[in-house]
């Protein structure tokens, strides 16, 4: 019996289910340690509109990977199937055929946001300076996009066989690089150039480059069966259709989620850049909570694909129920810490005559809050069903929750004067700012959170053959 198989023969399921998510909730730190380190050292060493920037540059880092999941949601269902029902040799082609059709799609997103990034960063109504220190971060971050891909789609795989430590083992490089690189150049220590935010931008690009160099050296060793291999790299339809029948809902949700996301930014931004600072260091604050989150998303979907792989559907729905509750239990800290204790925790991040900066983003930690535990039962569910392939509910859901409650919730109660009109009379709603955005995208969670847990109880996905 492989180590790989093993997960869907054990007799608990707590042993799997911790053993899948441990490496990832240590991966999603270290991830997010890239964010709060680059937010620390701007709040330490630069000003207000480099803050403003950084929120911007928290979305499209994720803006990235999220286009790239049209490829990377797909090979972790479909390895998993093949790794559940045995299929070792399939798990690697599929393997090999998803990072062909990344490599493909990366050199056409470099194309894209190297020439149209000023008209991104245009639409999401920055003030002139914050936009130019934006353009200035992306400069960077921009040629290493095809090696991001190697890094996001080598990871999904490992994932959908079973093995979360890569990713952990990669993004400790990555931040390890990012850390010591991001602080000598941004202070100036000893006999390094003082590049202040410039310096933020190149250990951010040098870490992701370093990562995604580890990963193609896990591929080329053959890491848990799955190998890069150039006899696998010929273009097999059929393998690509498996991912993408997957993928594309999943891609597409993902997409969406960041193309409202952005939206959703963009009224934010629309409040100045003190909203837009607060919003951003919240957002890098409150993702201490996704963490462990996006760890038990992990084993969901890993152990949703096994199983059903394995034609084990009912045990694979226990596992999910107790993931989602060990999911609660964990983020239900992260709620008292943010409640509580919310000015305290951002002036680790901010310096301390910045107040209007602190009292702002400490109330959105404290609204968030309240959209913890909602947001724990999204992660499981929506992570549960991608991995049973079922990929078109969680699309739907977040249209219906972005488009009908978040866009719209959050225009009505941060905005005094609405953008729209009604027979030649401008609308106008409570004006409460960028806490009355936070108060929509709370409202977005619970939704959000009941859909998706009524579509798993359904059981539809029990039945879909990936």
């Amino acid at each position: 019996m492989t180590e790989t198989n093993s997960l869907v023969h054990q007799s608990s399921l707590l042993k799997p289910i911790l053993r899948l998510a441990w490496p990832v909730v240590v991966e999603q730190l270290l991830v997010l340690m890239v964010g709060l380190v680059d937010t620390f050292l701007t709040g330490q060493f630069l000003e207000t509109h480099h803050m403003a920037a950084m929120g911007q540059m928290a979305y499209l880092l994720w803006m990235f990977p999220a286009l790239m999941s049209v490829v990377s949601i797909g090979t972790t269902a479909v390895v998993a199937r093949e790794i559940g029902a045995g299929r070792r040799d399939i798990a690697n082609l599929v393997t090999n055929q998803a990072l062909l059709m990344g490599l493909g799609i990366s050199f056409s997103l470099l194309l894209v946001f190297a020439v149209g990034h000023d008209r991104l960063l245009d639409i999401l109504q920055l003030r002139p300076e914050a936009k130019q220190a934006a353009i200035e971060y992306l400069r960077w971050i921009i040629p290493v996009l095809p090696l991001m891909m190697f890094q996001q789609i080598g990871i999904a795989a490992f994932r959908g066989a079973g093995n979360t430590l890569s990713g952990l083992l990669v993004m400790g490089l990555v931040n390890l690089v990012n850390i010591l690189l991001a602080s000598v150049l941004v202070s100036g220590w000893g006999e390094f150039p003082k590049l202040g935010w410039t310096g933020l931008a190149i250990g951010a690009s040098m870490g992701y480059l370093t990562g995604a160099l580890f990963v193609i050296v896990l591929l080329l060793r053959g890491d848990f069966g799955l190998r890069l291999q150039l006899s696998c790299l010929k273009p097999n339809l059929m393998q690509m259709k498996r991912i993408l029948a997957v993928g594309l809902p999943g891609g597409l949700d993902m997409m969406a989620t960041v193309f409202c996301h952005l939206w959703f930014l963009g009224i934010i931004n629309s409040l100045g850049t003190l909203a837009a600072a607060a919003h951003g260091l919240a957002i890098r604050v409150e993702a201490i909570a996704y963490a462990p989150g996006s760890a038990f998303q992990v084993a969901a979907a890993t152990l949703t694909g096994q199983f059903l792989g394995a034609e084990m559907p009912q045990r694979a729905a226990k596992a999910v129920w107790i993931t989602c509750l060990l999911c609660s239990l964990t983020m239900s800290s992260a709620v008292l810490l943010f409640f509580f204790s919310s000015t305290e925790v951002i002036r680790c991040f901010v310096q301390s005559q910045d107040e209007a900066l602190i009292q702002q983003a400490s109330q959105l930690l404290k609204i968030v809050s309240v959209g913890l535990i909602p947001l724990s039962v999204v992660l499981v569910f929506s992570g549960a069903l991608r991995g049973a392939g079922d990929t078109r509910g969680p699309l739907l859901v977040t249209f219906i929750c972005f488009v009908l409650i978040r866009i719209p919730l959050s225009y009505f109660l941060a905005c005094k004067e609405l953008p729209f009109s009604w027979g030649g009379e401008a609308l106008v709603g409570l004006g409460w700012g960028v806490q009355g955005a936070w108060y929509a995208m709370v409202s977005d969670l619970i939704v959000r959170a009941i859909l998706l847990a009524s579509r798993f109880i359904v059981g539809k996905w029990k039945l879909l053959k990936v």
